[in-house]
């Protein structure tokens, strides 16, 4: 058995266990404060792809709703000439889609007309229109729009269904 002595002198000599253990618990912090800040930023980057989907989302809407309006305001003789700008026949509107020329830059007021465009397609008569020849007929259309992104060059598309009576 141990002396009193002897018993003193090995719970005195812990000096350096403390010491051992503060640098153990700084390099846990640490592992701690790393991880955190890696979460962090991987955070930004998915918040700022968000970002970017959402705002070229919207820009082709407010492009989409452009060209409907377009088609509102056009007169009955525009439509059937097929003259409003843009406008395209439904059997030419597939190949017509992936050429570049084919694109109307959109003019809104929005100031989004940087990498906004959008193609509109006469679908022709719609189904379930008047049968009656002699009343005006109710005309489909399809319009795609699309919003570029300027730095990263992604492109979002967007097509809707859209209906006239003339």
């Amino acid at each position: 058995m141990p002396t009193e002595q002897e018993t003193s002198t090995i719970l005195g000599n812990q000096s350096g266990f403390v010491l051992v253990m503060a640098i153990l618990v700084m390099v846990v912090l640490a592992i701690i404060g790393l991880s955190t800040t890696k979460d962090a930023q991987l955070n930004l980057v998915i918040v700022g792809n968000d970002k970017t989907s959402k705002q070229k989302f919207y820009r082709a809407e407010a492009t989409i709703h452009e060209a409907a309006q377009r088609i509102e305001n056009a007169s009955a003789d525009t439509l059937k000439a097929r003259t409003l700008r843009g406008l395209n026949l439904a059997s030419s509107y597939s190949p017509t889609i992936t050429a570049a020329s084919n694109w109307t830059t959109a003019l809104s007021q929005t100031g989004l007309t940087t990498g906004t465009s959008y193609i509109m397609a006469d679908k022709g008569v719609a189904a379930g229109g008047s049968l009656d020849m002699a009343a005006s007929q109710l005309h489909s259309f399809e319009i795609t729009g699309q919003a570029v992104d300027p730095v990263s060059g992604g492109t979002t598309f967007i097509s809707i269904g859209y209906k006239r009576r003339f």
